[in-house]
């Protein structure tokens, strides 16, 4: 999820992982024989220093336990939910792990070098799923290369910073060259209300 700051990145994440079939919610009837009305995550472990501060957050608060939500950040945490999830018997648990706004914690424990950076690369292996939620791609403090290049999908908002589209455009000009991407940009995002 790349995009300026309220721009709806928490809005979009919360309604996929709240909103009950086709998103990836619970119903609130559960039937043990129909897959679509239980939630697509087992666990949900949220990585930031600002969730719950503002109420677009605050839903997700009442699926995710205290314990699986973190404030600082330390690799140890990362190896202790690839290790549960490796112990597991198949089928494993699903996990999602949510990392909010992470870029502004340097001073907390985080590194470009950080595991949670490497998590895109390796989490098919242990039924995870990860969700970055950034503000800018590339740059300083953005998210590092072996990062972007292991995300399989992306979410891209309205940016006002025409350095930071163009950075958008020449990570994603695969698609059809830069100018196709930017097109595309702007008839999706851009001209949106």
């Amino acid at each position: 999820f790349v995009g300026f700051r309220g721009s709806s990145k928490t809005t979009t994440l919360m309604n996929l992982i709240m909103r009950p079939y086709p998103f990836y919610g619970a119903t609130d009837k559960v039937d043990k024989n129909d897959d679509r009305t239980k939630p697509v995550f087992d666990n949900i472990f949220i990585i930031s220093p600002t969730i719950g501060l503002d109420s677009t957050s605050k839903p997700i608060l009442k699926i995710v336990p205290p314990e699986n939500i973190f404030t600082d950040y330390s690799d140890a945490m990362i190896d202790a939910i690839l290790e549960y999830q490796k112990n597991q018997e198949p089928p494993r648990e699903k996990t999602m792990i949510i990392c909010d706004d992470i870029l502004g914690m340097g001073g907390r424990g985080l590194s470009p070098s950080s595991k949670i950076y490497r998590l895109p690369a390796v989490l098919r292996h242990y039924d995870c799923s990860v969700a970055y939620l950034v503000q800018i791609l590339r740059g300083n403090g953005a998210l590092p290369p072996i990062t972007r290049n292991n995300i399989e999908g992306w979410f891209l908002y309205k940016n006002p910073n025409m350095k930071e589209i163009g950075k958008m455009a020449e990570e994603f000009g695969s698609f059809g060259g830069s100018n196709n991407f930017l097109n595309l940009y702007k008839d999706a995002v851009m001209e949106k209300p």
